[in-house]
């Protein structure tokens, strides 16, 4: 429609012009959805343009033609609905916008039942407006209520959905949980029930992220009999049956009734039979009492978190739990633009001493009367704090933040309830060792290399497109630090595989799927691109996810790079996030990614997307990660040294005392904190 297209291009002019060119036939529309859908158009119009009373008029008005045919359980009617209570909420009519959300809800309700996302939505819509209306108990009943359901439902469903049917119902899910903490501040509820309800709700949606995407499907085929697959089946039909029925709720509610609790009753013959079956949902129970069971009497967790505001744009702020206390504590931190101000234009600067006085004012100030000096202080970063080291920010005496704390950084709160150990566990050491690669490989080499690994299942991992520009030039330093490595842990014993030259290949790395070794080092190549960088680079061009847009490079990887072809059979060497998130490294203790830029990626709200989130959610332990780009002579020094203090008597294959002394010694020798702040363990 003509009229739209000028809405959104912002021509004003021409846009209601249109409009008005499509009322001269108002008169002869009898049918009362085409005639409101002319209010309709116009309220939209009126609204782009900020005309927010002449919107409402329309909207109000559209509603009272489609009243003269249809109840209000009529979607379109119920639609107009809750634009209603927006442009009511925009024009500060508060109350009668809480009037219509609450209208809205139950409509909602009514239409589709309780067990719905469209019903939990609408909850949320109606928190809010009770919010504005200053009916701050009522909204923080609605929030839990409707995070207690959104847990519910998706303990239910995300079993039976595929990687990308979870990522769809993602997308808007976390959205809803993360507007709960902005909420809890502005209603001054920040250490009661309700904060409580919005830390479970942080929890789960950072878990979620770093979550393995293996379906109830993958785990009957792997552990279940022929019996358990035919339940299966008719479990997962049963779940399509009772999600075509919720489309006519009220006609069919005692139906849904009797197919859930078919349903449930087979859930549970199923989940007795497959041991994994209750893993696939059970980072949802982790919540504030576990978190809180988990800590120590003299611990501390430091959970952030983010939110965007109209007011001033995106703001941080952090849950301090500790072990006596009978709810989380919420604090307000600062707005980004505090930060910004500070004129930092590189992430080393943080720690240098005309930046870090500031930081810490803002950072770490609001926190230190609730923490105890010495103790051990878990944390777990969110948006800009991804960035950052708390531990390597400097005093105004020339001690860390870390000489007063023993930090530990988190990948979410699941990692404390998990209970990892920072010692390298006992029994069959193994690792594999990459570095000193060739990145430019002849075709024959590289189809040679290929045929050393079976790779028949996971090939189909890979995306089809080759394309590439700009090339990757040989580290000589990871051959000796491979090296070095390598002669010290089989000094101890250790059971070792370099892949270097020739063989650090793709398909070697795939080949470690499902039996990956206890210590994974990455001597290479990273790399991480925004979607607007990415467009100056022809093999990523065109991509926008940032699991696509991260990744590691192997031997052999300038050839796909520069879209060269590849020998049939034979992948290319650029290893992306995506494709490791969907390897199984669960046995994997530690990885060390020695490779600049390898503890970036899109920071959310939820989590980091990218080698982190990567290798988290294909199971492995602990990782070392630098944030930007380190010299490869300093990265080859301190990743010797970190190994020489693993396996030192004082250290004892202990991981974080190991990396926790090495960077100490990097430090001394090259006192600057481009040099040593870089480098990260995060559990």
């Amino acid at each position: 429609m003509l009229a739209e297209v000028y809405r959104i291009k912002g021509d004003k002019e021409n846009c209601f012009a249109c409009v008005d060119s499509m009322f001269l036939d108002e008169r002869h529309i009898t049918e009362p959805r085409e005639l409101s859908r002319l209010y309709v158009l116009r309220a939209s119009c009126h609204n782009t343009f900020k005309a927010y009373d002449a919107a409402l008029a329309d909207y109000k008005k559209a509603d009272e033609i489609l009243a003269s045919k249809y109840p209000l359980t009529e979607p379109y009617r119920t639609w107009i609905l809750a634009l209603i209570g927006e442009l009511e909420h925009q024009l500060g009519q508060h109350d009668a916008s809480e009037d219509h959300y609450r209208l809205y809800a139950e409509t909602i309700k009514q239409q589709y039942g309780e067990r719905t996302l469209d019903y939990i939505k609408a909850l949320i819509y109606l928190a809010n407006a009770e919010g504005c209306a200053n009916h701050l108990d009522a909204g923080c009943r609605d929030y839990t209520d409707a995070a207690a359901k959104l847990k519910e439902m998706m303990k239910e469903s995300i079993p039976y959905m595929s990687s990308d049917e979870r990522e769809s119902f993602w997308s808007p899910v976390s959205t809803l949980f993360t507007t709960m903490t902005p909420y809890a501040i502005k209603a001054g509820r920040t250490q009661d029930a309700f904060t409580e309800s919005c830390y479970d709700a942080l929890v789960m949606t950072k878990a979620f992220l770093l979550e393995s995407e293996r379906s109830l499907h993958d785990v009957v085929k792997k552990e279940g009999t022929d019996e358990d697959m035919k339940d299966y089946t008719q479990l997962a039909l049963m779940k399509q049956q009772a999600k075509e029925l919720e489309k006519d709720f009220a006609q069919f509610s005692d139906s849904i009734l009797h197919l859930s609790q078919q349903a449930d009753r087979l859930a549970v013959r199923l989940a007795e039979r497959c041991r994994s079956f209750s893993d696939i949902t059970g980072f949802m129970d982790i919540d504030y009492a576990a978190v809180k069971q988990a800590l120590k009497p003299t611990d501390a967790l430091l959970d952030f978190t983010d939110y965007v505001t109209d007011a001033n744009g995106r703001e941080y702020a952090v849950y301090v739990i500790g072990k006596k206390d009978t709810h989380p504590l919420l604090k307000y931190l600062f707005a980004e633009s505090q930060m910004d101000s500070l004129g930092i234009t590189r992430p080393d600067m943080y720690y240098h001493p005309d930046y870090a006085p500031e930081v810490l004012k803002l950072l770490w100030e609001p926190l230190k009367a609730n923490i105890a000096e010495g103790s051990t202080v878990y944390y777990v970063p969110s948006q800009l704090l991804f960035q950052m080291s708390l531990e390597s920010l400097p005093l105004a005496d020339g001690s860390l933040l870390g000489n007063h704390y023993r930090f530990v950084r988190l990948s979410s709160a699941r990692e404390l309830v998990n209970g990892a150990s920072s010692v390298l566990s006992d029994g069959k050491r193994t690792a594999v060792l990459y570095g000193g690669m060739q990145y430019d490989l002849d075709s024959t080499t590289m189809a040679e290399e290929a045929k050393k690994y079976d790779l028949a299942e996971l090939t189909l991992m890979r995306g089809d497109r080759v394309r590439g520009d700009s090339v990757f030039v040989p580290l000589p330093g990871t051959r000796q630090e491979v090296m070095q490595i390598a002669s010290m842990l089989k000094t101890h014993k250790w059971q070792v595989t370099t892949q270097t030259d020739m063989e650090g290949t793709e398909e070697s790395f795939l080949s470690m799927h499902g039996k990956s070794p206890k210590v994974l080092h990455m001597a290479t190549h990273a790399f991480y691109y925004t979607p607007e960088g990415a467009e100056a680079i022809d093999y990523l061009k065109g991509y926008s996810d940032a699991m696509m847009l991260s990744g590691i490079v192997l031997s052999g990887g300038n050839a796909a790079w520069l879209g060269k072809a590849l020998p049939e059979g034979v992948l290319g060497g650029i290893l992306t996030a995506n494709n490791i998130a969907h390897l199984d490294l669960k046995g994997t203790e530690m990885v060390v990614l020695s490779a600049c830029q390898s503890g970036q990626g899109k920071a959310t709200s939820e989590g980091l997307y990218g080698l982190q989130r990567a290798f988290k959610k294909a199971g492995a332990g602990t990782m070392v990660m630098a944030l930007w780009s380190v010299s490869d002579k300093v990265t080859t020094e301190f990743m010797t040294t970190f190994y020489e203090q693993l396996a030192s008597r004082p250290c004892r294959w202990d991981k974080r005392k190991a990396f926790e002394k090495a960077k100490s010694i990097i430090r001394d020798k090259y006192p600057d904190p481009f040099h040593w702040a870089a480098f990260v363990m995060l559990d």
